[in-house]
């Protein structure tokens, strides 16, 4: 699953409502604003793959996202979701997901360490 990266100004081009969730459980230390981007994109595609695992594949009319944000004192990464409001599935799953879950999954910490993450790399 590929996870698309999108400015804030992209967010609001699109026609679809969108809801964001986090950069990483919400129990969890994620990378802070300004730090290492590559840790922080690594950090919300695997909370999005474990967030599928969590609540299933999301249906058509929905699909994750990063919203990237700048900031003075850097970019921002948050996973967040765009889904059609019409479509009763879609608003569904993204209601649902929104839930997030509270700390990382045995899956996710070892894609983290497989990636070299500062905290779960040994």
């Amino acid at each position: 699953m590929q996870i698309p990266i999108l400015s804030i100004q992209q967010m609001y081009e699109t026609p679809n409502e969108h809801l964001t969730i986090g950069p990483a459980p919400y129990n969890e230390d994620p990378e802070k604003k300004g730090g290492r981007q590559t840790i922080a994109l690594l950090e919300c595609d695997t909370y999005a793959h474990q967030l599928v695992r969590k609540y299933g594949p999301p249906p058509s009319g929905a699909y994750f996202f990063i919203a990237s944000s700048p900031h003075s004192s850097g970019t921002s990464h948050e996973l967040a979701i765009f889904y059609k409001y019409e479509d009763y599935d879609a608003c569904s799953y993204a209601r649902r997901v929104r839930q997030g879950a509270a700390y990382w999954d045995q899956d996710a910490v070892i894609a983290l360490a497989k990636q070299n993450h500062p905290i779960f790399h040994h």
